[in-house]
């Protein structure tokens, strides 16, 4: 049986058990991220950092992505770690560290000028379990069970949930992150 379904997603859960062989249910469903707020927050994040010098003031970078980071989520942004003494230059990129909801992902920003304006880009997908477990739900799944942390992925990596397949077989369900932004491809159940 093959469902189609379409959503927004984020993180990861261990694997249920070992993988039988037994016939698989093929629920195929594409989704397009959970974290709508963090990617529309990052996407079109730009602004001026410069204090007059040479090099970009990496604390005023760190409250913008703590300022940024929470868009609409009720998540808090616990922390935020950029390197110092980068030199303005148009085109030059580094990256920060932030913790939001407990969970560490990377902000990769591009001098957009040699004047200290910068672009902020989330390097990773940002998935709330939350969502991927309604989206398999939707898709006629029970008992689903995707970890409680936000899931921090880079795109063409995987993730699983735990689930009972609408047939009452126990397994896991992969999910392929596609983009940054969450897009991910649901995989055939695996049966335990």
């Amino acid at each position: 049986m093959v469902h189609t379904s379409t959503a927004r997603v984020a993180e990861a859960a261990p694997s249920r058990g070992p993988r039988a062989s037994a016939p698989a249910v093929a629920p195929r469903v594409v989704l397009l991220a959970a974290c709508a707020a963090l990617a529309l927050a990052l996407g079109a994040c730009s602004f001026n950092v410069s204090t007059g010098g040479d090099s970009i003031d990496h604390t005023k970078v760190e409250q913008k992505i703590e300022q940024f980071l929470p868009g609409s989520t009720k998540l808090k942004v616990t922390s935020v770690d950029c390197p110092s003494g980068i030199k303005e230059q148009k085109g030059r990129n580094f990256t920060c560290t932030a913790k939001l909801g407990g969970s560490r992902f990377t902000i990769r920003v591009t001098q957009t000028d040699s004047s200290g304006n910068v672009h902020l880009e989330r390097v990773e997908a940002v998935i709330d379990p939350k969502k991927a477990a309604q989206l398999l739900e939707s898709a006629g799944f029970t008992g689903v069970d995707c970890g409680t942390a936000l899931i921090v992925i880079a795109p063409g990596k995987t993730f699983s949930c735990g689930a009972t397949a609408p047939d009452r077989r126990t397994g896991t369900v992969p999910i392929k992150v596609t983009t940054r932004s969450g897009s991910v491809t649901v995989g055939e159940f695996v049966p335990s």
